[in-house]
């Protein structure tokens, strides 16, 4: 089975993602960061491709064996064949005591046995904090395991500077990252990637 594993869909790493200001009197957000169109690319690239998607949200206050799905971002749309689970962690807890999920807890959410996932990608918040933390517990694992970096909060970034991130890549991303660095901020792109086979990146420049 093709997973895709997706932490933290929540409202509050939406909105920050998109500069989001909401008062009494007004909701505001940058609509060029086009948010909606996450959900497209996870359908196009992974849904549609026979991947099952599984949706890591907080765990609830009263029960942490339960997704808060009360945090759920506008921007999220569950499909009836996907899953999702509770990583453990409350978001305050995580929040304020800087309390990690046990990566192992998470892995245990797949909905089939290592030996029967033939590819495991791990996209959502935050690519170089939690996203590369349960990345790398997979690798060690024994998982055929890879990062989508467009699925991460640099899509907003990106989608910002570059425009619409395609829906399936013809050219791997880091072809115009990698462009539109000089020799320097190329060495420490790749040196950011280094042991981590999890990240895309070319064998060389």
């Amino acid at each position: 089975m093709k997973v895709l594993v997706f932490l933290y869909p929540i409202k509050e790493y939406f909105d920050a993602s998109i500069g989001r200001r909401t008062t009494s009197e007004f909701d505001y957000y940058d609509s060029r960061y086009l948010p909606e169109r996450l959900i497209q690319i996870v359908d196009r690239r992974y849904r549609r491709k026979g991947y099952k998607i599984v949706w890591i949200m907080f765990s609830s206050k009263e029960n942490k064996s339960k997704p808060d799905c009360d945090q759920l971002s506008e921007f999220i749309t569950i499909d009836d064949s996907d899953v999702v689970a509770a990583n453990g962690v409350t978001f305050s807890d995580h929040c304020t005591l800087k309390l990690y999920p046990d990566p192992a807890n998470i892995i245990s959410c797949l909905p089939v046995e290592k030996d029967d996932v033939s590819d495991l990608v791990i996209a959502g918040f935050h690519m170089w904090d939690c996203v590369d933390k349960l990345a790398s517990y997979a690798h060690d694992q024994g998982f055929p395991v890879k990062v989508d970096q467009d699925l991460t909060e640099h899509y907003f970034s990106r989608t910002l500077v570059d425009g619409k991130v395609p829906f399936v890549r013809r050219i791997p991303a880091y072809v115009e990252i990698l462009r539109s660095m000089d020799e320097y901020g190329q060495e420490l792109w790749l040196e950011a990637r280094q042991n981590r086979p999890w990240l895309e990146k070319p064998g060389s420049l």
